[in-house]
């Protein structure tokens, strides 16, 4: 057994990536494991990739993508076939079947990426795919800021645990603005973050404009309505039996951190966007 930090856990897996950090032996949070899988689950729910009888988690699998069965928050089975090649386990776990392992353990995953900007604390900026959370990101991470979310944001207690060692980029955002739909990605490695989790700062939903970049605080049912829009994989939170954990944190984020709305300038370069969010963002708060 390999232990990997990730989403600030400790698994202990018997398939090597290099996408993870190797843990220092000691307490494990999560085992994964090779076995069958079950090809059911009694009492479920189902959603469009997963069955769910609301404390346990079916992956059936697709593709070249194995199977997962998450047990429990601390075990995960993976479909054991002879001869599988380790690289093909991890895409997939380390986005849904962690994902409902987090949601499980009452903690709350955003579709973005996310900042150390100081003296804000963690900057997590949300949007669709291709709104330029990862290019913006990597804009601050040129600058000298930290970059500890990429895609996925887990949030515990008010503080982000940090994700994957890697910044991923389609090719053509490390030069212009341009985000083509369909390219393979560039991972940049970044290095890992000193001492435990950091406190967000704030939200910021990334969207564009033509003209001068524009910068909102929102407030109300508005606020509350786009940060749930940016939960990751929503349905998963449909098969828990019980949300109220989740619910609980969710409130409690809402009352404690803004959420802020930033109209980018998209005819003008993401760098020149990027400084104009620093500066607005320092002289606010």
């Amino acid at each position: 057994m390999i232990c990997y930090n990730v989403y600030g856990l400790t698994i202990a897996s018997p398939f090597k990536t290099q996408l993870l950090v190797e843990a220092e032996p000691g307490e494990v949070d999560v085992y994964l494991r090779a076995s069958e899988i079950p090809e059911q689950i009694d009492d479920y729910s189902q959603g469009k990739t997963f069955r769910s009888n609301g404390k346990q988690f079916l992956f059936p699998p697709i593709g070249n993508e194995p199977g997962f069965f998450v047990e429990s928050p601390s075990s995960i089975l993976v479909d054991a076939v002879p001869g599988r090649d380790d690289r093909s386990v991890f895409p997939r776990l380390l986005r849904s079947v962690l994902t409902a392992i987090n949601y499980l353990r009452g903690r709350l995953v955003f579709h973005a990426s996310s900042v150390v900007i100081e003296p804000l604390g963690v900057v997590a900026f949300l949007g669709r795919s291709g709104a330029g959370k990862s290019s913006l990101a990597h804009q601050f991470h040129e600058s000298g800021e930290k970059v500890i979310g990429d895609d996925l944001v887990v949030v515990q207690d008010g503080r982000v645990c940090w994700s994957p060692p890697v910044l991923r980029l389609r090719p053509p955002s490390l030069n212009r603005d341009a985000l083509p739909d369909k390219c393979e990605k560039r991972v940049i490695p970044l290095s890992a973050p000193q001492g435990g989790p950091l406190e967000v700062g704030l939200f910021c939903h990334l969207c564009r404009k033509i003209g001068e970049p524009e910068l909102e605080e929102l407030e109300g049912l508005i606020k509350a309505r786009l940060l749930r829009r940016f939960l990751f994989r929503g349905g998963l939170l449909r098969g828990l039996s019980d949300s109220s954990d989740i619910n609980s944190a969710f409130v409690a984020l809402l009352s404690s951190v803004p959420v802020l709305q930033f109209r980018r300038d998209c005819a003008q370069p993401l760098k020149n966007n990027a400084s104009f969010l620093r500066s607005e963002l320092r002289s606010r708060f």
